[in-house]
């Protein structure tokens, strides 16, 4: 495990393919995962992290509005 940005943290499962799993702590006890992709590059792809850093704000913007 790794940050990458902030809040968002991203797991790894290697293998003979790299997956990562990008994901955020909403609370104490629960993890958010947010975007999942097979790794082809050495560096991450800037989409994938935009990716996640979406869903992490658009999950935000939501638990918000519900309070």
């Amino acid at each position: 495990m790794r940050s990458i940005r902030g809040k968002l943290w991203e797991l790894r499962a290697t293998g003979r393919t790299q997956h990562r799993v990008f994901y955020f702590a909403a609370s104490e006890k629960r993890l958010v995962l947010l975007h999942a992709f097979t790794k082809k590059t050495v560096k991450t792809p800037p989409v994938e992290i935009e990716t996640a850093l979406r869903r992490m704000n658009d999950y935000r913007e939501r638990m918000e509005s519900e309070t």
